[in-house]
């Protein structure tokens, strides 16, 4: 529906930042179009999305991706790499609905 949501990804200096992509941990998540699905089980506590590259390869050989709420690294938005929205609620709300699908990380 064209509405837009603040994410992030990576820690501290990384953070946001694509020519880290490559650094697992800690870099952003790489570049690349992911199908979401509902996580098999909660992650801390919290329904979080898998994503999964649409042609089947890892970038970078890094995986296990999720899209979450800001819960770890508390008010900053930082991750290890996975995708974290400031109104995660919103977007998992769309998921559900079917408004949502895949997920393109650009550079």
């Amino acid at each position: 529906d064209g509405s837009r949501l603040e994410a992030h990804s990576g820690l501290g200096s990384m953070a946001d930042q694509p020519r880290y992509a490559n650094r697992k941990n800690a870099g952003p998540t790489p570049p690349h179009t992911y199908d979401l699905r509902l996580r098999e089980s909660r992650f801390h506590g919290v329904e979080a999305l898998r994503l999964t590259p649409i042609d089947g390869k890892n970038k970078f050989g890094r995986d296990g991706f999720l899209a979450h709420t800001y819960l770890l690294r508390g008010r900053s938005g930082e991750s290890s790499g996975c995708v974290v929205f400031k109104d995660y609620a919103r977007f998992l709300a769309a998921f559900k609905k079917g408004k949502i699908k895949r997920l393109v990380v650009r550079s």
